[in-house]
């Protein structure tokens, strides 16, 4: 075992792993996740942050929402109980309807796209990626003789 190299391992790793938590919590302060349950033509409206906003609306029932959007729709994309949508506006909105006849459960996952969801997204990769190098260190320092 080499003492040095362990030793610097160990703190590669917790250089890593503390840049990949920073980044982890960065990132999630950016995330809005909003859950409601709407009774029939029950509607709800959600306000977005100006400039550009990733949408998720996941619902629970075989009918889709009623949604009407406020602002400039990006790209849309649906699959089954999910629509993804990217919103850009100076004051964009979502407002999400029950338009079936029973009670709905609606989550929203909303997003703005900043330099800060960036920032934490790329300190979270670099730190998995530091972490993953001074677990090699480390690894390589107890096995060597």
């Amino acid at each position: 075992m080499r003492r040095n190299v362990v030793i610097v391992g160990g703190i590669i790793l917790l250089i890593g792993l503390a840049i990949a938590i920073g980044g982890f919590f960065l990132a999630k302060s950016g995330i809005q996740i909003t859950q409601v349950s709407l009774s029939p033509s029950q509607g709800k409206t959600f306000p977005l942050k100006s400039g550009v906003n990733s949408v998720s609306i996941g619902y629970n029932t075989s009918l889709p929402p009623k949604v009407e959007i406020t602002g400039n729709v990006i790209t849309t994309s649906s699959s089954k109980n999910v629509e993804a949508l990217l919103i850009n506006g100076t004051s964009p909105s979502v407002y999400v309807e029950d338009n079936s006849t029973t009670p709905m459960q609606v989550t929203l996952v909303m997003t703005q796209l900043n330099s800060s969801i960036e920032a934490g997204g790329l300190a979270f990769i670099l730190g998995v990626v530091v972490f993953f190098v001074g677990l090699g260190i480390l690894i390589y320092g107890l096995i060597r003789r």
